[in-house]
């Protein structure tokens, strides 16, 4: 009787995601900010040395193309625990779609900035192609980068609706907010305080 009684509070602790899954989504955040930084390094650096803004391009290519792996393996890892619905998903996928979010606002400011000037440029009448090409690409570009974090949120979302924590709708409308620039970062905040509260 007493063992049972002594167990009973160690059933009742909260689960929690192993450690092991945070390394996905803050590799992906700092393998992109870091290639974000080598990308402005190399735009600044000497042109006259040809060998050191060569060794910078480099290392940015190799940082992009290790920030594409650990997008693939967090889409992996999110239809694997998707599959899996533990009771500790909820909790895990929105404090990483919020990690994911706010550890890429500087790499999507740097971006929106780069943006803006393209559009500038698209406007005039020479350059325009110059501008709308680029402009297109990246905005491309830029939304397949934000899908990783995006799949968080909606993970996210579909947990807290199979809980009961929200409806339907909420969570179709939190699905839709995912996909849409600036929109998915405030809807991972609400995210993250609606699964915060308890009925």
């Amino acid at each position: 009787m007493e063992e049972a009684s002594g167990a009973q509070p160690t059933a009742a602790r909260p689960s929690r995601a192993p450690a092991l899954l945070w390394v996905i989504p803050i590799a992906f955040v700092l393998v992109l900010d870091a290639a974000s930084a080598l990308f402005v390094a190399s735009l600044l650096a000497d042109p006259s040395d040809s060998g050191q803004e060569g060794a910078v391009l480099v290392a940015t290519m190799l940082l992009v193309l290790v920030a594409f792996l650990l997008s693939l393996a967090n889409l992996i890892q999110f239809v694997a625990l998707s599959a899996l619905d533990r009771p500790w998903l909820a909790d895990y996928a929105r404090k990483a779609a919020l990690a994911v979010k706010l550890g890429l606002a500087p790499f999507f400011l740097g971006g929106g900035i780069l943006m803006v000037l393209l559009m500038f440029i698209a406007l005039h009448p020479v350059l325009a192609v110059v501008g709308w090409l680029p402009l297109l690409t990246f905005g491309v570009v830029g939304w397949l980068i934000m899908l990783p974090g995006s799949l968080w949120g909606v993970a996210a979302a579909i947990a807290l609706c199979r809980s009961g924590r929200i409806g339907g709708l909420e969570c179709a409308a939190h699905v839709m907010l995912q996909l849409v620039f600036v929109a998915d970062v405030v809807d991972a905040v609400v995210l993250f305080a609606r699964g915060r509260w308890r009925p």
